[in-house]
C-alpha cells in the first residue's frame, strides 16, 4: 500500500472493485509527518509459543492466532483499504479492534 501511487495501482494489484473504493489514496491525514508517503506501518509480533499453542488444543480451543501482524493506519479509509488487500491474498479469519469502546467503560483498554 505505501508504495502505491493511487488507488486504481491496489485496484489493479489485489483484484479490487473500484467501486467500493471512490476516494483518493492519499488524504491530509498522516501517520508520520517525517514521512508524509508512509500510509501503513507492520508491527510483527512473536507468534505464539508452543507450549501455549499445546494448552489451547488440549483445552478444545481453535489455534487462529499462531503468527500475529499489527497494521497502524491514521486514516480509516486505509485501514478500509488494507482489510480489502488483505481479504483478496488470505482467509482472514479474525480482526480486533483495538479502539472499541465495551458497554459501560470510558477508556480503551488492550483486548
Amino acid at each position: 500500500v505505501n508504495n502505491a501511487e493511487d488507488i486504481m495501482d491496489l485496484v489493479g494489484m489485489y483484484d479490487l472493485n473500484p467501486d467500493q473504493y471512490p476516494l483518493p489514496l492519499r488524504s491530509n491525514l498522516m501517520l508520520d509527518p517525517d514521512n508524509p508517503d508512509l500510509l501503513v506501518k507492520t508491527h510483527i509480533g512473536p507468534p505464539k509459543q508452543l507450549e501455549r499453542a499445546i494448552t489451547k488444543m488440549q483445552s478444545g480451543k481453535s489455534l487462529k492466532d499462531l503468527n500475529r501482524i499489527t497494521y497502524e493506519v491514521e486514516d480509516p479509509y486505509v485501514m478500509g483499504i488494507m482489510f480489502g488487500c488483505l481479504k483478496s491474498r488470505f482467509n482472514v479469519v479474525g480482526v480486533k479492534n483495538k479502539f472499541v469502546l465495551v458497554p459501560g467503560q470510558t477508556t480503551y483498554t488492550e483486548p
